[in-house]
């Protein structure tokens, strides 16, 4: 059985809206609504907590994509990519706790745009304390191994139904692995395909850290494939080294020479095709 791990993140902050009843009664004696017609609701900070939204998405979608769907709602990681997973979760983590502590080191001067903003609505009691918006900040990541058959059924592998658990639980394992292998599959064949597509119709040619075309990302997933491919699923292998062979082009070539971009989508194309998936808008690259 290959070692899979659970993997969770968890991040906490400040509430950003505050019902406000004085408001609403104001709203329903002004425009004669029912009583429940309409609630009055503040939002609080206004972008000022942007930065820190920002951040927790950038690892919400670094965690998806380096990890699969488990058991339930767990998510997993493979052996060979935990050391990456934890290493950038804790930049993520640092980065968000660097943010969070230069907001509340303004918090001041927060407040005295929330009174700008809010004019006449403001209200200084709807605002927590310095201190007790500290603890609202929180970030937290685990990776742990997938539990054996034998820690929750170690007692109880001498009757029937203890043997049966433990089978339940080792075929859902194999399930989960299997899982992880269509998943992969899926992935690579998607990403040739967005790259025939993107190449054949004139798409942007993408490689910046901050944001990539269906190629780099192509490209990226490559290099994963040796660590993702944990069935040694010879369709993976072989989609893998086609792509590595025949889509080694660099953007600077692509971007620059025409024929070399419609070969490209030519061979993406053919790969996507080949293995059974279906590119969309490839007509130029025929």
């Amino acid at each position: 059985m290959h070692t899979l791990w659970q993997a969770t993140i968890k991040f906490g902050r400040p509430g950003q809206s505050k019902t406000d009843d004085e408001l609403t009664e104001h709203l329903t004696d002004t425009f004669h609504t029912g009583k429940k017609a309409l609630k009055a609701v503040k939002q609080l900070w206004g972008n000022s907590l942007d930065d820190l939204a920002a951040c927790e998405r950038k690892a919400r979608k670094f965690h998806k994509n380096m990890t699969f769907d488990g058991i339930g709602d767990i998510r997993v990681c493979v052996e060979a990519e935990r050391e990456k997973w934890l290493a950038t979760m804790g930049e993520y983590a640092d980065a968000y706790r660097a943010l969070a502590q230069k907001w509340l080191d303004n918090y001041d001067i927060w407040l005295e745009q929330e009174r700008y903003d809010k004019n006449g609505a403001f209200r200084l009691e709807d605002y927590p304390s310095r201190e007790s918006l500290a603890s609202k900040f929180r970030v937290h990541f685990a990776i742990l191994p997938m539990p054996e058959p034998n820690q929750f059924v170690r007692d109880a592998l001498t009757d029937e139904l203890g043997k049966r658990l433990a089978a339940d639980y080792e075929q859902r394992l194999a399930n989960t692995t299997a899982q992880i292998s269509r998943s992969v599959l899926d992935n690579l064949l998607g990403l040739i395909a967005d790259t025939a597509e993107s190449l054949a119709n004139d798409g942007p040619i993408v490689d910046s850290e901050n944001r990539k075309g269906p190629l780099a990302k192509l490209h990226e997933y490559l290099d994963r494939i040796p660590d993702l491919n944990i069935t040694g699923d010879p369709t993976i292998t072989a989609i893998a080294a086609q792509a590595r062979t025949k889509l080694a082009f660099s953007a600077d070539a692509l971007r620059k020479n025409q024929q070399t971009r419609t070969l490209a989508a030519v061979h993406a194309s053919n790969i996507a095709m080949q293995f059974g998936a279906t590119t969309r808008k490839i007509a130029k690259a025929a």
